[in-house]
């Protein structure tokens, strides 16, 4: 017997078709994946259908099992934002995120951070908004960034971050430099999600993308 029905928020991630009218779906949650049971998913009128998107954020309601080995049953589905699916920005946001995502199984903060910079997702700020759930893979792994002043001797002016040391250091202790501009953008995309997603965009989130995108690959942070 199926209790009553709970609400929650999640990233759709994986769908699997059991029989012509039955089907396997799983979402992220802040708790990690949870997988449904759903039906009429191949009907052309399927509301549900048409809001399981991969990678897009949605609130879904459904029926808890009560038995802990048996699964509960999707009820409703709903996306929280507007994607433009035909628009070759927002489809490759929503295949980023999905590749980000596909594979976290425990606790996580990246249903937070969608929901914290969903409304300000646009065609002209796809590095900044990929870079939000990047930050969002290097909490999953508890990576903590020193971000006060230099590593080696706490000058706070500071000329170069190393994510393989994890901090800021100044020119004393480095030969490479980032503009200021960057390591100003670095540090608020650390420090406070929202805001640096409604900042003016520039080219150097690009450049921050690429940053931890390597520090990423380089460490198979990719590879969970």
């Amino acid at each position: 017997m199926l209790s009553t029905t709970t609400i929650n928020k999640g990233i759709f991630i994986y769908k699997k078709e059991l029989s012509e009218n039955e089907f396997l779906v799983t979402f992220l949650t802040t708790e990690g994946q949870l997988t449904l049971f759903a039906q009429g998913l191949n009907k052309p009128t399927s509301k549900n259908a048409a809001n399981l998107i991969y990678g897009a954020l949605c609130e879904f309601e459904y029926f808890q099992a009560r038995q802990t080995n048996k699964v509960g049953r999707l009820k409703k589905a709903t996306l929280l934002f507007k994607y433009e699916l035909g628009n070759e920005k927002s489809f490759t946001f929503l295949s980023r995120v999905h590749d980000l995502v596909k594979n976290i199984h425990f606790q996580n903060e990246f249903i937070n951070i969608y929901l914290e910079i969903v409304s300000y997702i646009n065609d002209e700020n796809f590095y900044q908004s990929f870079n939000c759930f990047l930050k969002a893979l290097l909490k999953y792994y508890d990576l903590s960034f020193n971000l006060t002043s230099c590593l080696e001797c706490s000058n706070n002016n500071v000329t170069y971050f190393d994510f393989k040391i994890k901090g800021f250091l100044c020119s004393k202790h480095s030969t490479k430099s980032y503009s200021s501009l960057l390591l100003e953008r670095l540090y608020i995309l650390l420090n406070d999600t929202k805001e640096y997603v409604q900042l003016p965009v520039s080219e150097v989130d690009e450049i921050i993308y690429y940053l931890i995108t390597s520090f990423c690959l380089e460490n198979n942070l990719f590879a969970l």
